[in-house]
């Protein structure tokens, strides 16, 4: 999947000092992906350097970036919001 970037995810890659490619490896090997049902985007979890990131794709565009944790990916589980894979 060729993957477009927005300036907010540039910077958000920028900010966490990681770099285009390992982003992209994140998407292409995740820990889990998920489908957000109410933004209509798909959630590409993934481990770095032992840190835990989603990275928000809609329509083959990184939307951004984030650290998360497993409580909440559990609770967007739980709540109905993400649907995982």
């Amino acid at each position: 999947m060729k993957i477009k970037f927005t300036k907010h995810a540039h910077d958000k890659i920028a900010l966490f000092n990681i770099s285009i490619q390992e982003v992209l490896q994140g998407i292409d090997n995740p820990e889990m992906v998920c489908e957000d049902t109410e933004k209509g985007s798909k959630i590409y979890l993934f481990l770095l350097r032992g840190k835990l990131y989603s990275a928000v794709v809609k329509e083959d565009t990184l939307i951004t970036l984030y650290r998360t944790d497993k409580q909440r990916v559990y609770s967007r589980k739980r709540s109905g919001r993400w649907n995982c894979y």
